[in-house]
């Protein structure tokens, strides 16, 4: 039995002890490897996740500058539409302002093409007052009556002037006012 126990120990290898540590060292290696991409993993869903958030609050702003671009078109509109209003209002009050004002200087046209009658109508009686009484009266008599006839024909003209005297007041009065 002896030289069976020899044999074996020269003959055969014990492979058990290199195989056990190949597969303890093969292990270690898996396991090594496994809790690394385990890391790796979780190192890269924060990253996944932190860029998520960061998307999904780059989404919110998106959406807040949309709605506000929405409202500031809105508003751009309705300024423009207000705008275009106000110009036509302005050039109607601009068209109505220059009637009104061609209309003023026709009135005063007329006031003044009236207060002109008016003077020469005034200017006519009295020549034909003093040629008239030149013919009855005398020289004094002409002097005296001239005065109070020119009032008595302005205020035939105009019965809102009173008691003035001479043409001056015709023309301050403003026949046709």
């Amino acid at each position: 039995m002896a030289m069976t126990r020899s044999r074996r120990s020269f003959g055969s290898a014990d492979y058990w002890p290199g195989f056990v540590d190949a597969m303890a060292t093969l292990l270690l290696v898996v396991t090594f490897l496994l809790s690394m991409f385990m890391l790796t993993q979780y190192f890269v869903q924060q990253e996944s996740s932190g860029k998520d958030t960061a998307l999904k609050r780059l989404n919110r702003q998106i959406a807040q500058l949309t709605e506000a671009l929405a409202l500031e078109q809105t508003s751009k509109q309705s300024l423009e539409d207000r705008l275009s209003a106000l110009t036509a209002s302005l050039a109607t009050a601009q068209d109505e302002s220059a009637k009104l004002r061609s209309i003023a200087e026709n009135i005063e046209r007329q006031k003044k093409a009236k207060r002109r009658a008016a003077e020469l109508a005034v200017q006519n009686a009295a020549g034909h007052e003093i040629q008239r009484s030149g013919d009855d009266a005398g020289p004094d008599d002409r002097r005296e009556q001239q005065p109070h006839r020119c009032s008595e024909q302005h205020q035939e003209i105009n019965p809102a002037a009173g008691d003035g005297l001479g043409m001056g007041l015709v023309s301050d009065q403003g026949i046709g006012r």
